[in-house]
């Protein structure tokens, strides 16, 4: 691959360069989808037991990508900063210790999964055999957390550099990975809920592999080996952690939060819970599109604050707000009318299509303000400035705990 510099994010029409990177970033997120979305298609085959334990450990992931989210959003902020700014020194070191600090965060992460792993299936008011099927797949998943922490991060390099394609190309190979993997585990090697949760960690290691590969190649123009100073860099990883922190913290409270949700469900049948899981899988159609949105809008905002022109940053966030509300309404409308078209392409029980269905109907009426709440809360992010959107988020998602 021939190499290239970052992409100039700070000239040209603003709605181009947005659609230029929304395009691919969507693609790319939709394509992350399809991990949940295929885990729990080939799930349906090892019982109910089996897919809920899967469909619904999605709010444990959620709550472990707070974690991930650490190290992923500083490292796109620092290196969009210092790419727009010109330091390309400094861009380089920023995803070099983005990466370091990645493995640092996953290998604590491990520790504590394993630890906990046994307690979070009880919490959740899991029946007895869904909380065996959960215990197991958590442990699996754990233990594969340095790649599931280091994908998001060198994503994250790339989409600094104002590079969208490669994360979509790095995203096509892990998921490929992922559905071939789940498709061996379940129908060749009966491996059950365990072989699924290999088949996740398998396919962010290839994922892993391809992207650094590209970097060291120095596909974006960044010479990973430059600059001075120790291996770990405690300054840097200090300043990745400050800025990714208030993301971190709404990501990681929306797991706990869905956590009590699920133990909630629990009271109304196994069915019922498998049917909040699901529902919640299908209804990050809506999300990951707009989180396409939002990707674009951060390195735009970072790139353009960086060159020292706020007035441009603050008006590509306002129109990828804009471009972002037709998948809004479409979701809001499909979701509200028909979500049982969906729900029964990932589920064979009867009573979890119908409880998934009751749940798809509801949150489709939020899909207009989860559009405002996902892109621009990257904007703060590309803009470095991640307090306000957790000043918003989490009271509110702490009442929607307390109802």
């Amino acid at each position: 691959m021939a190499r290239r510099t970052a992409l100039d994010l700070t000239t040209g029409p603003i709605a181009g360069r947005v659609l230029q990177l929304a395009r691919p970033a969507i693609l790319s997120t939709l394509v992350h989808n399809l991990y949940g979305l295929n885990d729990v298609f080939f799930s349906q085959y090892v019982g109910v037991a089996g897919q809920t334990a899967v469909s619904n450990n999605l709010c444990v992931m959620i709550a472990v990508f707070g974690v991930i989210q650490l190290a992923a959003i500083g490292t796109l902020t620092l290196v969009a900063r210092r790419t727009g700014a010109g330091n390309e020194v400094g861009a380089a070191q920023a995803a070099k210790q983005g990466l370091f600090f990645a493995v640092a965060l996953s290998l604590v992460a491990v520790v504590v999964g394993w630890v906990t792993s046994a307690h979070i299936p009880r919490f959740m008011g899991m029946a007895p055999d869904v909380e065996a099927e959960s215990i197991l797949y958590l442990r699996v998943l754990f233990s594969g957390l340095p790649a599931l922490f280091l994908f998001p991060t060198v994503e994250s390099i790339f989409r600094a550099r104002g590079d969208a394609r490669t994360p979509l190309l790095l995203q096509i190979v892990a998921v490929g990975t992922n559905i071939l993997g789940n498709a061996a585990a379940v129908f060749w090697l009966d491996a059950g809920v365990a072989g699924i949760a290999g088949a996740t960690i398998l396919s962010r290691v290839v994922g892993v592999a391809l992207g650094i590969t590209l970097l060291r190649a120095g596909t974006l123009g960044l010479d990973l080996s430059r600059g001075t100073g120790p291996l770990a860099q405690l300054g840097v990883w200090r300043r990745i952690a400050m800025v990714s922190a208030p993301v971190a913290a709404r990501t990681l409270l929306f797991g706990v939060i869905y956590q009590v949700v699920s133990r909630i469900t629990a009271q109304f049948g196994t069915a019922a819970q498998n049917g909040l899981g699901v529902g919640i899988r299908i209804e990050g159609l809506c999300f990951f599109i707009l989180l396409g949105f939002g990707f674009a809008a951060s390195p735009m905002v970072g790139q353009n604050l960086g060159a020292g022109r706020p007035e441009r940053a603050a008006r590509a966030a306002w129109t990828a707000v804009g471009m972002a509300m037709v998948p809004s309404l479409f979701f809001t409308v499909f979701f509200g009318f028909w979500p049982e078209l969906f729900l029964s392409r990932f589920a064979q029980d009867a009573a979890t299509i119908a409880h998934g269905t009751d749940y798809l109907r509801i949150v489709a009426v939020c899909f207009v303000f989860l559009n405002l709440e996902v892109v621009l809360a990257h904007a703060f992010v590309g803009a470095g400035d991640t307090w306000p959107p957790m000043l918003v988020d989490v009271p509110l998602t702490a009442v929607q705990d307390g109802e």
